[in-house]
């Protein structure tokens, strides 16, 4: 889980909105899968 969490924050290093990491994370971190 910690190492999901890394992973997101460097691919959305330069984002302008916490919020928008914060959505990657939970969305790395959720079960959820591309259709």
């Amino acid at each position: 889980m910690n190492n999901k969490i890394k992973v997101a924050i460097r691919q959305g290093y330069g984002f302008r909105n916490i919020d928008n990491l914060i959505a990657l994370v939970m969305l790395r971190c959720s079960d959820l899968k591309p259709a």
